[in-house]
């Protein structure tokens, strides 16, 4: 994943000021920090995974409506305008 902006620092400071040792604080916002960068998606992280969604359901569609090309685009935006989702 990618890293996301944490600013251990602030983090750090703030801590003290409530009366956290320094010792405490800075390591309680370092361990933050790791486990941001290391579970949190990021943007690049999520456009990553909607660029491959988004090329799984083209192949899809294909499959389902052959020959279609940019063709089936006007059909599927029916659909999802469509209240009562009757079929194209």
């Amino acid at each position: 994943m990618g890293q996301p902006v944490s600013d251990t620092l602030n983090l750090s400071d703030a801590l003290r000021e409530t009366g956290m040792e320094r010792e405490q604080a800075e390591g309680l916002a370092r361990s933050l920090g790791t486990q941001l960068g290391a579970h949190v998606a990021v943007q690049s992280d999520l456009e990553a995974g909607f660029q491959g969604v988004r090329s799984a359901l083209r192949t899809e569609i294909q499959q389902v409506v052959p020959n279609s090309g940019a063709g089936w685009m006007p059909c599927v935006a029916r659909c999802a305008a469509s209240t009562r989702g009757s079929p194209c």
